[in-house]
């Protein structure tokens, strides 16, 4: 390849590169666009003050959390948070959560027990408010 054609080749891929970044939205609007698309009923659910004490706590089994729920959220809400997920997560940890989620299904027809072992049932909770001050969220 000729070096100007090296030259106008790397322009492309670097230009590409710079208008992807320019593209990426922060976590704060990830999180903003998500809670634009609550209800009063999911508001409540999936936000709590940062000072929460759920926000620690830590659970390895199956069972309710404070958040909403991936079967209690509608289309447009679901889309916000598989949106914010799939952005504020590597490639990796976004794969992970889907396999984990595909893997609660195959526990639920093992253990005869579809309820218990539902892929809907992770929850989402942002803990303080986006845009002002500390926050954070759990996708559990």
């Amino acid at each position: 390849m000729a070096p100007g054609r090296v030259i106008d080749v790397l322009a492309v891929v670097i230009l590409s590169l710079g208008a992807t970044v320019a593209r990426a939205e922060s976590p704060t609007s990830l999180a903003k666009s998500f809670i634009e698309t609550l209800s009063e009923d999911g508001s409540q659910a999936a936000l709590a003050r940062f000072s929460s004490s759920d926000r620690i706590a830590i659970r390895f089994t199956p069972g309710r959390r404070d958040g909403l729920s991936l079967k209690a959220m509608d289309t447009e809400t679901w889309l916000a948070a598989t949106r914010f997920l799939q952005q504020t997560l590597s490639v990796e940890g976004f794969r992970m959560v889907e396999l984990i989620h595909q893997r609660e299904a195959i526990l639920g027809e093992i253990t005869d027990n579809p309820d218990y072992r539902d892929p809907k049932l992770y929850y989402l909770a942002i803990f303080g408010d986006p845009g002002s001050g500390l926050w954070t969220y759990r996708d559990d």
